[in-house]
């Protein structure tokens, strides 16, 4: 088992199914094995272009 951060309110744990290199990126794609909640009450923060960060609540025009 992978070890879990305390401080992550949501982790999944994941197989790695498929990888594909495409020039300097991969696409990796996994199988969800098991997930471990440990706090219901959170916003979530999405990463967006390197350091942008946001609340999927808000309404953001890109």
């Amino acid at each position: 088992k992978p070890p879990l951060v305390k401080s992550f309110p949501v982790q999944l744990e994941c197989k790695v199914e498929f990888m594909k290199e495409f020039g300097d990126h991969y696409l990796v794609v996994g199988r969800v094995l098991e997930e471990h909640i440990t706090k219901l009450d959170f916003e979530p923060v999405l990463h967006y272009s390197k350091n942008i960060f946001f609340v999927p609540s808000e309404k953001i025009t890109v």
